[in-house]
C-alpha cells in the first residue's frame, strides 16, 4: 500500500503493465491480456480506468481471472477424448464432467455436453445435440468473434485459452463468457473433435467496474 507500482516485484512473466496502465489511463480505453506467473498458472487481467463518484478519471483498476481451473478441466477432458473414436463415446464423456464443456464435429454441430453446460445457459439436450453452434441460445452466439475463433483461431492454433465471447440472452441482456477451445485432430478415419470449456465473468467484470 502506498508505494509506486514499479517498485513492486511479482511473478507475473509480464513487463508491461506500467506501460498498458499509462496507455488506458490516457484513452480511458480498457485493455486485456492474457498472462501467466512463474510457475505457469494463467491469468486474464483486465486494466480499466477508475472513475471517482464525482466522474473524474482517479487511477485505473487491475482485475485478474483465473483461468488455470478451466484450462485442467480441458486438458482433462482432452486426453479422453483423443482415445474415443465415436461421437457417442465423446457424448459420453463429456457427461462425466463436471464443468461447462460443449463438443462440436467438423460441422460445427454440437455432438455432447456435460451437465455443467446445460446448467449454465440454461439449455437442454434437445435444444442443443445435432444443432450447429450457431443456432443455438436463440442464435445470440451467431456473431463475428465465435466464428472467428472456430473458423480461423482455433484451425491454425489448435488451442486457444481465454477467448472472451459475448452472449446474447434471450431477454436482451448481455453476458461475458470466457472460452477455452481445443481441436482434436482426426483419428482412424474420425472427423476430429472441437472442445470448448466455458466460464461465466459476469461477476469479475461487474466488480472491476467501480
Amino acid at each position: 500500500m502506498g508505494r509506486p507500482i514499479v517498485h513492486i516485484v511479482s511473478n507475473l512473466q509480464y513487463e508491461g503493465l506500467v506501460k498498458d496502465a499509462q496507455e488506458v489511463l490516457q484513452t480511458l480505453t480498457s485493455k486485456e491480456v492474457q498472462l501467466q506467473t512463474r510457475e505457469g498458472n494463467r491469468y486474464v487481467m483486465r486494466i480499466l480506468p477508475y472513475r471517482t463518484v464525482d466522474n473524474v478519471i482517479d487511477g485505473v483498476v487491475v482485475t485478474f481471472i483465473d483461468i488455470n481451473a478451466l484450462r485442467r478441466s480441458a486438458e482433462l477432458l482432452n486426453k479422453e477424448l483423443v482415445g474415443a473414436q465415436t461421437a457417442i463415446d465423446a457424448r459420453l464423456i463429456g457427461q462425466a464432467m463436471r464443468e461447462p464443456v460443449l463438443m462440436l464435429n467438423a460441422e460445427k454441430r454440437v455432438i455432447g455436453a456435460s451437465p455443467a453446460f446445460y446448467s449454465l445457459f440454461g439449455l437442454t439436450p434437445t435444444d442443443t445435440e445435432g444443432r450447429l453452434i450457431f443456432e443455438m441460445t436463440q442464435r445470440g452466439w451467431d456473431g463475428a468473434s465465435l466464428r472467428k475463433l472456430l473458423y480461423e483461431a482455433l484451425p491454425q492454433q489448435k488451442e486457444v485459452i481465454g477467448f472472451k465471447l459475448t452472449e446474447q440472452r434471450p431477454d436482451g441482456s448481455k453476458r461475458p463468457i470466457l472460452t477455452n477451445a481445443h481441436l482434436i485432430e482426426p483419428q482412424d478415419g474420425d472427423t476430429g473433435i472441437t472442445l470448448l470449456t466455458f466460464e461465466d465473468i459476469t461477476a469479475g467484470v461487474s466488480k472491476s467496474n467501480p
